[in-house]
């Protein structure tokens, strides 16, 4: 008997966040690749064609160094998708590390969300969204740890609510 319990609102959000965070992984080389070719391309002397070895040395730089980081995003996210309880795990563990991400930028005054949105006149945005996604990261992680309907939507196979089933009327009289 196959689990048929429907997918808790938790687990989506956890492997919607994985995914976004997945995505802007994959996003932030091609805006740094794209900045180096335009400065590299504005400098004298320089030819655009001399930017594209700095642009891979860049490139695989950056994966080499980030690709523990997003094979754990994805496997995790494919974890959860597919009811697995490593899933689960790598799933609290990822999110877990986008945690210590969130509150490290946020004490340590990062550039990062400013950045991406936008001029410095956004800082305190940029710490409100920070914060209010550390926040939703707890809720979600706790969730997933302590939440009986995850736990019963991560087990194999349904338990059974009654032992045996009672036997049959016997019609010899």
């Amino acid at each position: 008997m196959e689990n048929k319990i429907k997918r808790p609102k938790f687990v989506l959000i956890a492997q919607l966040i994985l995914l976004c965070f997945l995505l802007v992984l994959f996003v932030i080389p091609i805006k740094m690749s794209m900045n180096l070719r335009d400065e590299i391309g504005y400098s004298e002397g320089f030819s655009p064609s001399m930017a594209w070895p700095a642009i891979f040395g860049l490139l695989f730089r950056y994966f080499l160094v980030l690709s523990p980081v997003l094979i754990l995003f994805l496997a995790s996210s494919i974890g959860l998708a597919m009811r697995r309880q490593v899933g689960r795990w790598l799933g609290v563990f990822s999110l877990l590390l986008i945690l210590v991400f969130l509150i490290s930028h946020v004490l340590g005054g990062s550039e990062l969300f400013p950045l991406l949105l936008g001029t410095g006149t956004y800082m305190n945005l940029a710490v409100i969204v920070q914060i209010s996604l550390a926040l939703l990261i707890v809720a979600v992680i706790s969730q997933l740890v302590f939440a009986a309907s995850v736990k019963s939507f991560f087990e194999r196979k349904v338990r059974a609510a009654v032992g045996d089933p009672p036997s049959p009327p016997s019609f010899d009289a």
